[in-house]
């Protein structure tokens, strides 16, 4: 029989890979929400498919995982400096770079073969264990808490763990795909203007983050821990965490959109910490939306460390439903310098400094923002009524949802 020539530019779905690489899918997914794997290939709205290269990176993944023993974290930062990874990489500690040596693993591997009842029993594991961790702490967490709240046998555990120790550690990498919620993935991910992507994944992971401070606080003791091994694992932590951030910045730069002044990885890993600080003040001080404390997060890292542009903010009198006028400077929509509402089947955002008058009314319960530009174009808008505005008055801060808002008259404040 002729022997069949591998086509290196075929096209695979998902599911193929996967049997391909001998892999769950459920793998393929991780994997690609924590950068390991570089995206598909898009050719229509609901179809996308996988490649050769995209097989190859799986089994780099497996070799890197199975000969070196690294952490997805550790796999990951190696990838980030070696694209792809050299073959001395993927020895064993010791072993002799030999091109006789057996060549990465291909179709036929029985890695995560198993089923997917198994896939999810250690993803209920894992997702237990970090809700346990934050609520207890490590320490205080034992096995028998884990399985207790899972109604699972102890010897269930150990299938997938050796110890919690063990456990610990894959709850890191666990955490780099759960603490933004999966189903913020595609808004964010299609949002293209990189400010407002920004603050659509802060106010994902400050939603979140109730969830996760725990077991975050775990993790940055560990950084500073005596386990050396659990000390580098959670310091790699940090960067995956924030690798998406540190993306998007660069590719930012690249385009021209921003200027940095300062080390991009730092600016990356100093958004999650502003976020995790924030989120920790909405517990002591609730006044602040997600949304509007993802805008305070935001400005203060483009004003502070970036070379862009300050939006530019408006002034003017307010008027709500009582009939009390103020005026108001720095006037902002939910935190933001946009009015968003809805055109027929459409989503527009309005310019706030380009606005002169808003009228508000509601009609047949759905409230109407009739829009006058100061160029004297108009425009009516559908608007959530729950969205506040807020601004500065000669007393202090203002704030008030739309729906008590008759009017907002813009100018010279």
């Amino acid at each position: 029989m002729q022997r069949k020539i591998r086509d290196l530019r075929r096209q695979m779905k998902a599911s193929e890979l996967a049997q391909e690489a001998g892999i769950a899918s459920s793998a393929i997914r991780y994997y690609l929400a924590l950068g390991l794997l570089h995206p598909p290939n898009k050719v229509g709205l609901n179809l996308q498919f996988y490649d050769e290269t995209h097989l190859t990176r799986l089994r780099q993944i497996r070799q890197l995982k199975e000969r070196k023993g690294l952490s997805l974290a550790e796999i990951a930062k190696i990838f980030e400096k070696n694209n792809p990874p050299t073959r001395r990489d993927l020895l064993k500690d010791g072993e002799a770079e030999n091109p006789a040596a057996a060549p990465l693993a291909g179709a036929g591997s029985t890695e995560g073969t198993g089923t997917d009842q198994e896939n999810r029993e250690k993803i209920l594991i894992l997702d237990m264990a970090i809700k346990l961790f934050s609520e207890r702490g490590f320490e205080s967490t034992k096995i028998s808490d884990i399985t207790e709240k899972l109604r699972m046998g102890k010897s269930t555990f150990y299938v997938y763990f050796k110890n919690k120790r063990e456990l610990f550690m894959e709850c890191i990498d666990r955490l780099a795909v759960t603490i933004v919620p999966r189903e913020s993935w595609a808004e964010i991910r299609s949002e293209q203007d990189f400010f407002r992507k920004g603050k659509k994944r802060g106010v994902a992971f400050l939603k979140a983050f109730p969830g996760y401070r725990g077991i975050l606080n775990e993790i940055r003791g560990a950084v500073g821990g005596s386990d050396p091994v659990m000390a580098r694992k959670a310091s790699e932590a940090f960067r995956v965490l924030s690798r998406p951030m540190l993306k998007d910045l660069r590719r930012a730069v690249a385009e021209g959109r921003i200027r940095i002044r300062h080390d991009e990885a730092l600016i990356a890993y100093l958004q999650l910490v502003l976020a995790e600080g924030l989120g920790y003040w909405q517990m002591i001080d609730p006044r602040y939306s997600v949304e509007e404390g993802a805008q305070i997060v935001l400005d203060l890292i483009q004003h502070g460390f970036m070379g862009a542009p300050r939006p530019q903010t408006a002034s003017g009198e307010i008027e709500d439903s009582t009939g009390m006028k103020t005026r108001l400077r720095e006037i902002a929509f939910n935190g933001d310098h946009v009015l968003r509402g809805r055109l027929g089947d459409s989503e527009v955002e309005v310019d706030v400094s380009r606005l002169a008058i808003v009228k508000l009314r509601e009609n047949a319960g759905r409230l109407r923002a009739e829009l006058t530009t100061k160029q004297g174009e108009a425009l009516e808008i559908e608007v959530d009524g729950e969205i506040p505005l807020s601004g500065a008055a000669s007393f202090g801060s203002f704030r008030i949802p739309l729906k008590r808002v008759r009017s907002v008259s813009f100018g010279e404040g």
